[in-house]
């Protein structure tokens, strides 16, 4: 992350240290923000906190070394990077999240991108780790497109995304998604993962076969299902 600005534009809160609950190691914490903004940077670095222990025990170990920065800015223009983000104040708590799921397990492909985004809607998101069962009348959803040409990004992620992990929580339990979600991150932090290898993982963690039916129609977007 690097950002450009003249010194009389910027204000800063350095020097500040955290203790990772998992391995008490220092964290260091360099808040940045645009002088015109509202935000108040002790205000900020306690949100910081809070969130990264928050996914630290949650998720899994911080594996960007032993600082983080974040700038701070209006909202609408938010970024996560590995080690920091360049964030709002409303997307801060999901922007933190991807230097776990984004920065620290990356997609392979963008067909795999809307794993990251719909996890931190889902930790982070209005409908924090929702339980709903899946109702296999609603519409096929398309979060993962058999397009190995595939640039763009999935919208659907930051919907449908949330939802369908709000569906796995009903039929593994929602703790039991919790440690597999966490155990996944902890084998695969600073790889690149699949969708398909993410669904195997989960099936053969869970024991229930009918995930498949599950990932074929509301993330491959298939209407038939294969018995």
């Amino acid at each position: 992350m690097l950002i450009i600005a003249a010194t009389d534009r910027i204000a800063s809160r350095h020097g500040t240290t955290m203790i990772l609950p998992d391995s008490g190691k220092e964290l260091h914490l360099d808040i940045f923000k645009l002088s015109s903004t509202s935000a108040n940077l002790a205000s900020i670095e306690n949100d910081i906190r809070k969130c990264i222990t928050a996914n630290v025990t949650n998720i899994g170990p911080y594996i960007h070394g032993n600082r983080f920065t974040a700038f701070i800015r209006p909202p609408g223009e938010s970024m996560e990077f590995e080690g920091g983000v360049n964030s709002g104040i409303g997307e801060l708590e999901h922007e933190v999240f991807h230097n776990w799921f984004g920065r620290g397990v990356k997609p392979a492909t963008q067909n795999d991108g809307w794993i990251d985004e719909a996890l931190a809607m889902y930790y982070t998101g209005p409908d924090y780790c929702a339980v709903k069962p899946f109702d296999m009348s609603e519409p096929v959803i398309v979060l993962s497109p058999n397009n190995p040409f595939n640039r763009a990004g999935c919208g659907a992620a930051y919907t449908a995304g949330p939802r369908f992990f709000a569906g796995l929580a009903a039929a593994v339990g929602l703790e039991n998604l919790r440690s597999y979600i966490s155990s996944f991150y902890k084998e695969n932090c600073g790889h690149l993962i699949t969708t398909r290898q993410l669904e195997a993982y989960l099936i053969n963690k869970s024991g229930k076969k009918e995930l498949a039916d599950y990932f074929k129609r509301f993330v491959y977007g298939l209407k038939d299902i294969e018995k």
